[in-house]
């Protein structure tokens, strides 16, 4: 009988074993499940952006400021904004030198190429700020966003402060007639108060008595130089209201703009001429009522009139106010 020779079994020791493992690391043979280090994970945010809104001396102005995040050198750093372009003209203001508007009016865009930022040293800051000049009639909400980038090698992955966006709101100031006493700013800022209606008595003799208030003011917009017709109209047979006075402001700061021409004689047409450099600014006319213009004449059937303002060839420019009796 033959016995069969069983095959020898090479037993390693545990030493061999760790020597193998330690000549196969230091060989690059064995690689570990991860190669990213801490301190690259925690540079996944390189860059922030953040956006401003204001309006100064009735323009608006953006302020866009992007700050580094990573404390390394962070390559191709660009910003992109789409400006608001309905009714806004946009130019650059105290902006880094390497931001320009390209586009037409109606298209504008801001670009900006700030390159690498060395944030080795300490966070890097870099601004713009651009201001837009409203067209006449522009006024509600104006939204803008800005958005950054950096190198696709940078590996940012961090991508939710990489757009802003910032909103101001323009007051519409179209028309209002409002209580004496209301500044331009107000009626520019909207928050000036709504005047409806005009009180008189009836005296003895059947005739139109006391009349208050005294005085109120219609207030409009307009869109710059030329000749105004501020129209007014009734409801009854009682005389149109007089005019105290007329004054006009520039809507940007609502300061007094003296080179006018005014003519009072047809109170159911008033003209506004703004003359010498009005051309291309935006005003606002106020016109000081005097309703007692009405006082002495007969009571009016039915006794509620409703008295009208408008100014030709300007949107929005229609108000009204009623005279009602009061006993």
């Amino acid at each position: 009988m033959h016995s069969i020779a069983r095959p020898k079994i090479l037993r390693v020791g545990s030493a061999f074993l760790r020597a193998a493992a330690s000549v196969a690391l230091a060989l690059g043979m064995l690689v570990p499940a991860s190669s990213v280090s801490v301190a690259q994970v925690a540079d996944v945010d390189k860059v922030r952006i953040e956006k401003f809104g204001a309006l100064v001396s009735g323009n608006v102005e953006f302020t866009i400021r992007v700050t580094t995040v990573s404390a390394h050198q962070i390559d191709d750093v660009r910003v992109t904004d789409n400006l608001p372009n309905s009714g806004i003209t946009w130019s650059l203001v105290s902006s880094d030198p390497t931001c320009s508007i390209s586009g037409a009016v109606g298209s504008q865009v801001l670009n900006c190429n700030f390159g690498t930022l060395d944030a080795t040293a300490g966070v890097q800051t870099r601004t713009a700020r651009v201001r837009g000049v409203l067209s006449a009639g522009r006024c509600g909400d104006i939204e803008n966003t800005a958005t950054v980038r950096v190198a696709a090698a940078e590996g940012e992955t961090v991508l939710s402060n990489n757009t802003a966006t910032a909103k101001v709101t323009v007051a519409c100031a179209g028309t209002n007639i409002t209580p004496t006493g209301t500044t331009c700013e107000q009626f520019r800022a909207g928050t000036a108060a709504d005047l409806t209606q005009v009180i008189y008595n009836v005296r003895s003799s059947g005739n139109i008595g006391n009349v208050a208030p005294g005085i109120f003011f219609y207030f409009v917009s307009v869109p710059g130089g030329g000749t105004y017709h501020i129209l007014q109209s009734d409801t009854g047979s009682t005389p149109a209201f007089g005019v105290s006075s007329i004054q006009v402001y520039t809507r940007s700061d609502c300061e007094r703009y003296r080179n006018i021409t005014v003519n009072t004689s047809n109170l159911a047409d008033v003209t506004v001429t703004l003359n010498g450099d009005a051309a291309g600014q935006q005003f606002i006319i106020r016109l000081a009522a005097d309703p007692n213009t009405v006082n002495g004449s007969p009571a009016p059937s039915p006794s509620t009139v409703v008295y009208t303002y408008t100014t030709t060839g300007v949107s929005n420019s229609t108000d009204s106010v009623n005279l009602v009796r009061n006993n």
